[in-house]
């Protein structure tokens, strides 16, 4: 039947959706069903074929290896291999022992690749991982967790990949200390995550990191060379008399917005203190087990403006009075982390008691709803006081 009763008729053709329009509805469905439509007919295997190879996904064993192959057994399987992406091979993979053949087979079929994750492919070396710059020059995003990766695999990342954006070596331990040097001219880097690497180094580590100046997420949590040397010599020229400081005199990372410093013990006020006064437009600070006081806070508060979220547990030495100033002074503040700090528990915070009863004894966070708490007792209290000094001077009249 058709919408106005008759019956269909050659005549009458169905509608047919928009590709845009498919494509966005495949594009929410799990990859089995997205195999199932390719068999439906040769329209929805054009559509659908695109956003099935866009971010492919392996749930067996044998998954990937089974595309690595189709990649290169056929000529159409060739001009899929330009659909890919983004290629996420995770810890299942890593386990099952992704090797240098499987990887390289793929990479010479994906050259319009943009994001690739390999974390935790201790099994790759320089024969595969090198491919990734040579292969695959569009790669915005590369994570390489706790690989086994050395210096020559960066270079040729370094060299090839121009438009790279983010870049995770958290856990990789067999680099020197000069390994970032390669990426002083890789002006569009804006992340990079540097955790858990022993190999950094407040004289080489530093001077590579200042040319990353558009850099917007730094990740130096859990490293042993991070310490109050360390932050100096990020804001410090490393050469004074370099004619181009004249040209460009500014230091440190104007763009800077996420800074994660938690597990550098050796980090004090003397350190951070500077170096968040270069760098007023952190949103996301995280300062974990680290050495700070309400010094730090206090300087937070008169520094960071946009200050949207602060982890600070597991420090020793500050106090309710400091966390008071941060909630104060920084209006866009939406959570605070408090967990294992010695000198702060519930009884700091006597107006969040209802809201308290139904955590943990100890306070481990201080959400938004708190934090607006806070400022409105607060600013009620600072009315009381302005009343009566009013009334005070009254009566003294």
């Amino acid at each position: 039947m058709t919408a106005h009763g008759g019956y269909w008729s050659p005549r009458h053709k169905p509608l047919t959706l928009l590709p845009e329009l498919l494509s966005l509805i495949f594009s929410h469905l799990p990859q089995s069903q997205l195999h199932t439509i390719l068999l439906v007919n040769s329209y929805f295997y054009s559509v659908a074929t695109p956003v099935l190879y866009k971010a492919p996904s392996f749930t067996q064993r044998n998954s990937l290896y089974l595309f690595a192959e189709s990649l290169c057994s056929s000529i159409r399987g060739k001009c899929n291999g330009r659909l890919v992406k983004r290629l996420y091979v995770g810890e299942f993979w890593a386990q099952g022992g992704v090797g240098d053949e499987v990887l390289a087979m793929i990479l010479r079929t994906v050259p319009m690749l943009e994001e690739i994750s390999l974390i935790g492919c201790r099994r790759l070396t320089d024969k595969s991982m090198s491919l990734l710059g040579i292969c695959c020059p569009r790669l915005s995003s590369i994570n390489l967790e706790g690989c086994e990766l050395s210096f020559r695999t960066l270079h040729e990342i370094a060299y090839h990949c121009r438009v790279l954006k983010t870049l995770n070596l958290r856990g990789c331990q067999s680099l020197p200390g000069m390994a970032l040097i390669v990426f002083g001219k890789v002006a569009s880097l804006e992340h990079i995550n540097l955790t858990d690497c022993r190999w950094l180094s407040a004289d080489q580590t530093t001077q590579d990191l200042q040319k990353l100046t558009k850099l917007q997420t730094l990740e130096l949590i859990n490293c042993s060379a991070v310490d109050d040397v360390f932050l100096q010599a990020l804001i410090s020229p490393a050469n004074p008399l370099d004619i181009s400081l004249i040209s460009n005199p500014s230091i440190g990372f104007p763009q800077l917005t996420h800074l994660y410093l938690s597990g550098n013990a050796d980090i004090h006020d003397s350190g951070l203190c500077p170096f968040l006064t270069v760098h007023p437009t952190i949103q996301d600070l995280s300062l974990a087990c680290t050495s700070i006081t309400d010094t730090s806070l206090k300087h937070i508060a008169a520094t960071l403006s946009k200050l949207s979220a602060l982890e600070v547990s597991f420090c020793p030495h500050i106090t309710a009075v400091g966390i008071r100033h941060v909630i104060r002074k920084c209006p866009r503040l939406i959570v605070i982390g408090l967990k294992s700090c010695d000198k702060i528990d519930s009884d700091a915070f006597p107006e969040l008691t209802d809201n308290l009863h139904d955590r943990d004894v100890q306070l481990n966070y201080l959400w938004y709803e708190d934090l607006e708490k806070i400022r409105r007792h607060e600013q009620e209290l600072r009315h009381i006081v302005d009343w009566a000094e009013s009334q005070n001077r009254r009566m003294a009249i």
